[in-house]
């Protein structure tokens, strides 16, 4: 728990051109990649010499999918003149969304950190609602828009044909909701559930022989849903296609946090520690509809929420930081909504509803600390110990917090 750590992985130099990885071994404590270094979340490296050259990118190593710290301490020096690019768009294992969201009990002066995570994002529209048949939309999740829900179908009451339901937001696979298919004289058929984003399929119905009607399918991730479709071969057959509801969007990537702790930190490079922007969700379809049928419109999908930024943490020894990098620490943008799709026949006053948009992320802040290093009375002079350690019989040992006896006085290192 020493603020800079015991130097155990030695010293580390990563530069376009020499490479050096002191006490790591590859694939347990580090992956590298051209000139990306990859080191893992949620573990605290102890350095002697720690160095990201210009040209260089130190990047977050996620073997869980989560995480919430890159934490480096130095015994010695700190020389930053590369990009860390702390957040989980640049990870290992590029992860969208809360999924990320956990809590690290670092052991240090911190205690626990959280993963600055992402924020909510909005849930979908409803299709468009001529007979109460419609399609809900599904309410946001993991930072996801939900899937707007699916347009219906009907013949003056008759033949009613549901929209599927939107899906709730999340990471995992989509499902699109297929549209319902009326291929037969006096049919009906319901559209499809979405999930995970996906919008819910419209529903179709078709009175007549000779005629078809297929509902919209349900968007993905952010895509449109598709439009209700029907054909016939007399003018007035009756049919009716819903539309299908708009994806939902997907949810930024959060920011991670940076601590760095070195005796000597050398700053010229850049620390971008910003969440990203949530994704835009997909339109609702347009219904279609020949004769007498009525058809609604899918409902727009939920925008997705933006990446919270994680904070930037630098502790060094008093008067030894050089501080001339780029921190950026922004907060991702709220993904906008999808609009309804456009109802035909009867229902034309019933359009499918628009989803809501995502919220926005926050933004990170920058803590500096100086940090008295041990000193120790010679002649008249205290003197600061480099590395706050003093030798005891042939070894060096670490002395934060132990007093030394000088004179008749116990003295406490400071």
């Amino acid at each position: 728990m020493a603020t800079f750590g015991d130097g155990s992985d030695g010293a580390v130099s990563f530069t376009t051109g020499a490479k050096s990885y002191g006490n790591l071994v590859l694939d347990t404590d580090y992956k590298v990649s051209s000139n990306t270094l990859y080191l893992k979340v949620d573990r605290v490296y102890n350095f002697t010499d720690f160095t990201l050259g210009a040209g260089t990118t130190l990047s977050p190593w996620n073997p869980d999918t989560t995480g919430a710290a890159l934490y480096l301490k130095c015994t010695g020096t700190a020389d930053i003149s590369g990009t860390v690019e702390s957040n989980f768009e640049n990870a290992f294992n590029a992860t969208r969304g809360t999924s990320v969201y956990t809590d690290w009990a670092s052991g240090e002066e911190e205690g626990t950190i959280s993963t600055p995570s992402v924020a909510n994002g909005g849930n979908g529209g409803s299709g468009g609602d001529y007979i109460g048949n419609e399609g809900s939309g599904g309410s946001q999740g993991e930072g996801f828009g939900g899937g707007g829900g699916g347009g219906e179908a009907t013949y003056n009451g008759s033949y009613p044909a549901s929209g599927g339901n939107g899906g709730t937001g999340g990471a995992g696979t989509v499902t699109q909701g297929s549209g319902g298919s009326a291929t037969t004289e006096e049919s009906s058929d319901n559209g499809g559930l979405g999930a995970n984003s996906g919008g819910g399929g419209g529903g179709a119905f078709n009175q007549d022989s000779g005629a078809t009607a297929t509902g919209g399918t349900g968007g993905n991730k952010g895509i449109n849903g598709g439009h209700g479709s029907e054909t016939h071969d007399d003018s007035s057959d009756d049919n009716g296609a819903g539309g299908g509801g708009g994806g939902g969007g997907n949810g930024g990537y959060s920011g991670i946090n940076t601590h760095l702790n070195a005796i000597i930190l050398d700053f010229s490079g850049t620390i971008n520690t910003s969440g990203s922007n949530g994704g835009s969700a997909g339109s609702g379809g347009n219904a279609d509809r020949n004769s007498d049928g009525d058809a609604t419109g899918g409902g727009g999908g939920g925008g997705g929420g933006g990446g919270n930024a994680g904070d930037i943490n630098f502790k060094y020894s008093i008067g030894n930081l050089t501080d001339t990098g780029t921190k950026t620490m922004d907060a991702g943008s709220a993904g906008s909504a999808g609009s309804g799709g456009h109802s035909l026949g009867d229902a034309s006053g019933d359009p499918g509803s628009s989803g809501a948009g995502g919220s926005a992320g926050s933004s990170g802040s920058f803590s500096g600390t100086e940090v008295a290093l041990l000193k120790i009375n010679i002649g008249d002079a205290w003197k600061d110990v480099a590395g706050s350690k003093i030798n005891i019989g042939d070894s060096w040992k670490a002395v934060a917090g132990i007093k030394i006896n000088i004179g008749d006085d116990w003295k406490v290192g400071f």
